[in-house]
């Protein structure tokens, strides 16, 4: 695959990749222009850290887009399912996964999330028939979000939880 003249493979994420997933959900988290970054620590509180501990590699589905000129992982794009006693911020139910990605800062506005949406997307399984996410409504990635058929289900102070129904072929 090429993105802006460099060349991505996506590999499916195991427990070996817990590290790179901790990146990958600090860079989650969306700062609005002229606000303060969070700190680092912010991923280790449990409301957001169960969105990559104790990773199965049976259970989750996720993938890492890989530089294959540099060997660099650029982004990550993973689904947890979570349940109503211990709801994400996308929760909509017990059945449908929600949808995390993240892009390092020097590879964003170059396609990359897309890439890794489509990837994610064409690799659902079938059990799968919707997925869940929470976006603040100022995060420019809500519209492409938009463009992959993501629609609103909620807004609440800011942030929409959106939904996406798999097709029906």
């Amino acid at each position: 695959m090429i993105l802006n003249g460099s060349a991505y493979c996506f590999k499916r994420i195991d427990g070996k990749d817990l590290g790179f997933l901790e990146d990958m959900l600090y860079f989650a988290l969306y700062v609005e222009e002229g606000q303060e970054a969070f700190s680092r620590d912010t991923i280790y509180s449990p409301e957001l850290y169960k969105y990559i501990g104790d990773w199965n590699d049976e259970k989750d589905l996720g993938y890492i887009a890989i530089d294959v000129n540099t060997g660099v992982k650029i982004g990550a794009v993973w689904l947890r399912t979570f349940s109503s006693d211990n709801k994400g911020y996308g929760y909509i139910s017990d059945d449908i996964p929600e949808l995390s990605i993240a892009v390092i800062p020097q590879y964003r506005g170059k396609g990359a999330g897309t890439k890794l949406m489509k990837h994610l997307l064409s690799e659902l399984p079938v059990g799968i028939g919707s997925i869940s996410l929470s976006v603040n409504t100022s995060n420019p990635a809500k519209k492409l979000y938009e463009r992959l058929g993501f629609k609103d289900v909620g807004i609440k102070e800011g942030t929409a939880t959106m939904r996406y129904d798999r097709p029906e072929k």
